[in-house]
Order: C-alpha cells, then structure tokens, then sequence
C-alpha cells in the first residue's frame, strides 16, 4: 500500500480481510523497499511472514502450555 494514511490502511486490511479466504500478506512501502526489485520485495515480504506467523503460533503455544516447555515454578 502507497500514500495511505494510518487510516486508510486499517480500513484497506478489514474490508480484504471480512472479502478474502485467501491468505493476504499486508504491506506499506517505504523509501528503502521502492528501490527493491519486485522479487526481492515478495521474497522479503514472504519471510517476514513466516517469521511473524511462527512467532504467533509460539506465543500461542506458550498461552496454551503445548510443547516442550521448563517449569522451574513446580520444582521440589
């Protein structure tokens, strides 16, 4: 997204979020990403992704307490 304002972009996000079953990766431009060639964007674009959605899942799991996970708080 170009020119948006903080607004303009909640509003882009809702509506192709509540229109879209599709996966939908979200991006502003910067000064530094509109010099980029277009794969090297998509390439950045599809990492920061994964990360983000493997840094989700592990919060989640540690909210949930699934997975391998030391509790020092019941040692004897």
């Amino acid at each position: 997204m170009d020119g948006l304002d903080n607004e303009g972009i909640k509003r882009v996000i809702e509506t192709v979020r509540r229109l879209s079953k599709e996966r939908v990766i979200f991006a502003t431009t910067t000064e530094t990403n509109l010099k980029w060639a277009l794969e090297e964007l998509l390439d950045e674009l599809r990492s920061e992704d994964e990360y983000f959605r493997a840094l989700r899942e592990a919060r989640k799991q540690v909210k949930e307490r699934k997975g391998l996970f030391l509790d020092i708080g019941n040692v004897k």
